[in-house]
């Protein structure tokens, strides 16, 4: 007798998993995979959108310039973006950085002295593990 087991990653939540049974009904089969799909996808998008939250928090607190309008900080900003069709497998997509041209210096904050002053490519690499342990690997 042959079972499947599916479980994606660490992700150890109730119902969280799913079986293939030798003669079990295709349709019921389809369902229980949807169904799993469904619940993963919602997951990550919570934990996508809780990321993106922290992501701008951290950046507004470790930008390392002095404020003398308070515009660049503000401008700073993380959101997550779903593409493709809901239920068909979307991709997300987590952009930071200097939004909505808060300020026309921005790319100088980034790159004068070296980047003395950078906060974006510090906190992409600081929070590219963190991201997918949390998204993919089922940790909140």
């Amino acid at each position: 007798n042959l079972v499947i087991d599916c479980i994606h990653g660490n992700d150890v939540m109730p119902d969280s998993s799913f079986r293939f049974v030798p003669g079990q009904d295709p349709e019921a089969m389809i369902d229980k995979i949807t169904q799993y799909e469904a619940r993963f996808e919602s997951r990550a998008i919570r934990r996508a959108e809780a990321l993106v939250q922290e992501i701008q928090d951290y950046m507004k607190a470790n930008a390392s310039w002095q404020d003398r309008t308070g515009d660049a900080r503000r401008g700073l900003r993380a959101t997550v973006v779903r593409t493709g069709p809901k239920g068909q497998g979307h991709t997300l997509i987590i952009t930071f950085g200097h939004m909505d041209d808060a300020v026309y210096y921005a790319i100088n904050l980034e790159t004068m002295q070296a980047g003395r002053f950078a906060i974006v490519g510090p906190t992409l690499a600081y929070y590219t593990p963190i991201m997918l342990e949390r998204i993919y690997a089922g940790r909140d």
